[in-house]
């Protein structure tokens, strides 16, 4: 809860729904680490799963090809396979970045 005390403190007011950290670390209360989001923004810019197995974040392996799959207010906005892992990241992180744009997180 720091980093809503110090929202309060610098802004003086309470934010209207979270604060996100820009870097993910959640110990760096920095002001310019910290901006307003709502629920659905905080969680775009989460960090991989840790028990992500092939360690691409949206993919995931199906028999000898890699499925990328995004999912978006309710459906499905990428939900292809590749033949290549490479491939499958590339898709993934282009229609991350073109759907949530500075709210993405790479891994």
């Amino acid at each position: 809860m720091a980093h809503r005390l110090a929202w309060l403190l610098t802004h003086g007011e309470w934010p209207e729904h979270e604060i996100d950290h820009i870097n993910g670390d959640r110990s760096d209360n920095r002001l310019v680490n910290l901006r307003p989001a709502t629920r659905q923004q905080n969680m775009i810019n989460r960090r991989m799963h840790k028990s992500n197995k092939l360690g691409v974040k949206g993919v995931t392996q199906v028999k000898d090809r890699y499925r990328a799959q995004l999912w978006f207010n309710g459906e499905f906005v990428l939900n292809r396979t590749f033949a290549t892992i490479e491939e499958a990241s590339a898709a993934y992180q282009a229609k991350a970045q073109e759907v949530f744009g500075e709210w993405n997180r790479a891994a």
